[in-house]
């Protein structure tokens, strides 16, 4: 059965949005629980749940049970099962900022119950409505945002032409900069979680998965516009990313998981 959830856009105050920070309110309007394999995403995301708790793995490894949890930067897809859960306030924030207002988020690497954050946990009651827990979570985040030293502007820049694809080569953006392919590395890791060439493979296959999910273009012709090889090239960044080839993704969005847009 198709399960059917509306979407709605938070307002945010300015710090968060001049810092790349989405919050998105989820409510399901029929169908059956949330279940989904959820790609690999180069951007932190923190989930607050409603009336149930969330069931998430990334890649191989343990299980995650909790009402509320996050994800630092994956490189592996993410399955994510709601049993009862009637409705969620998804966070969704570059890695430069979520290593900022949530290091423990970074140190313990996969799925992680935000209750088991000893000192950084955000004070929420997911009991509340949504536009409330909303409203809180965002309170929180500009409040630990401004209180947190400002992240290095050639990490913010690198970063953001990596998610345009403007950059393909490491040592061309390091050049840009004015440092050694090296140092930027390691900056750069440290401050995403993220080697940049792992950064860079991930925005090219968001990319391509949004156009795939989009677009009615051959997958030929959108290996080609997102630059891969060839659609072969594509399918195993989808596998490894995605847990599916191109084909099964396009089917899999339009038959198991219906999103409206409702009014803000």
């Amino acid at each position: 059965m198709t399960a059917l959830w509306s979407m709605q856009r938070c307002p945010l105050p300015r710090i968060l949005a001049d810092h790349d920070v989405r919050i998105t309110i989820f409510a399901r309007l029929s169908g059956a629980a949330y279940a989904s394999l959820e790609p690999a995403s180069p951007r932190a995301v923190l989930i607050f749940g409603r009336h149930g708790a969330w069931h998430t793995r990334v890649g191989a490894g343990s299980d995650c049970t909790a009402t509320a949890f996050g994800c630092a930067p994956t490189t592996r897809p993410v399955a994510v099962a709601g049993d009862s859960v009637d409705g969620c306030v998804e966070v969704s924030m570059p890695p430069w900022v979520a290593g900022r207002i949530l290091p423990e988020l970074f140190e313990a690497g996969g799925a992680t119950a935000l209750a088991d954050l000893a000192t950084s946990r955000p004070p929420v009651d997911t009991g509340d409505s949504l536009a409330h827990t909303a409203a809180s979570i965002a309170r929180w985040l500009a409040g630990r945002l401004a209180d947190c030293p400002p992240a290095r502007p050639e990490i913010v820049w690198s970063w953001q032409q990596i998610m345009a694809g403007s950059a393909s080569q490491v040592r061309h953006l390091a050049a840009e900069i004015g440092w050694s392919e090296r140092h930027f590395g390691q900056l750069f890791r440290s401050a995403t979680g993220l080697e940049p060439k792992m950064a860079m493979q991930l925005a090219r296959f968001h990319a391509a998965l949004n156009l795939v999910l989009s677009s009615p273009e051959a997958l030929s012709a959108i290996a080609g516009a997102c630059g891969y090889a060839d659609q072969s090239h594509m399918t195993r960044a989808f596998l490894r990313f995605a847990g599916a080839p191109p084909a099964a993704a396009r089917v899999g969005a339009a038959s198991a998981l219906q999103i409206v847009a409702s009014p803000a």
